[in-house]
């Protein structure tokens, strides 16, 4: 007897989290979203295209837990700059500023963690506000291209060499750089949370406007996005 209802509590116990799982509906969606991503350092903003997919779990028929994964592709843009001020009279004798040429390319993934509520307006129409966590990593590319003064262009191979030969017979006590503007080239993983709220049609049509505040670190710098995004919905089972 005593074997019999140490096997029907485990059974009761090991059956717990499939009734839990039975007891909720889940769905699938795949979706793009479109934002403005702002950095600082940058006077202008950038525009990114994200492809996602969603993993959803309605708890009831107002609390979802949803985790969202998306990629970005290859972003790519030529940024120019100020980088050697028109002191260097010898070099551009009008005294103009050099003006260096970069490309810059970066692309982005990012996995997080929604907790939603969802309102029901109407029979087809539910409203929701969501708080995410997750990590975004960022690849970036940042190399000089070229540079001009004047009617002159160079390319960085030959700005470099001219940057080594000035500093080593010119001005041995104030070396000449590229105004902290330089190559860089790596990969950053940081912890980010959003903001969002939207809508659901028909529970298949999900639309949102998102937020994420600031995150980042000295090797990329600090980012904020704001994006908005439509995901088609398919759901296994009905609530």
């Amino acid at each position: 007897m005593k074997k019999i209802i140490t096997s029907l509590s485990l059974g009761v116990f090991l059956a717990a989290p499939y009734q839990v799982w039975a007891d909720t509906s889940q769905y699938i969606g795949g979706g793009i979203q479109y934002g403005v991503l702002s950095t600082d350092g940058r006077s202008e903003d950038r525009t990114t295209l994200m492809y996602q997919g969603r993993l959803g779990l309605n708890l009831t028929r107002n609390w979802v837990l949803e985790l969202e994964a998306g990629v970005s592709p290859d972003s790519e843009e030529t940024v120019k700059a100020v980088c050697i001020e028109g002191e260097v009279t010898f070099l551009n004798p009008e005294g103009n500023d050099v003006v260096c040429s970069y490309n810059d390319s970066f692309s982005r993934q990012s996995v997080r963690v929604n907790a939603m509520y969802r309102l029901p307006l109407g029979s087809a129409i539910d409203i929701f506000a969501a708080v995410g966590l997750g990590v975004i990593r960022t690849d970036f590319d940042f190399t000089l291209a070229s540079a001009t003064y004047g009617d002159e262009s160079y390319s960085a191979a030959e700005l470099n060499d001219f940057l080594i030969n000035y500093n080593l017979l010119v001005s041995e006590e104030n070396e000449l750089s590229l105004n902290n503007v330089g190559d860089e080239t790596g990969a950053s993983v940081d912890f980010a949370y959003s903001l969002e709220v939207g809508t659901v049609i028909a529970d298949q049509h999900r639309i949102g406007v998102s937020y994420v505040p600031e995150y980042g670190n000295d090797s990329i710098g600090n980012f904020s996005y704001v994006g908005i995004s439509y995901a088609w919905l398919y759901r296994f089972d009905p609530f």
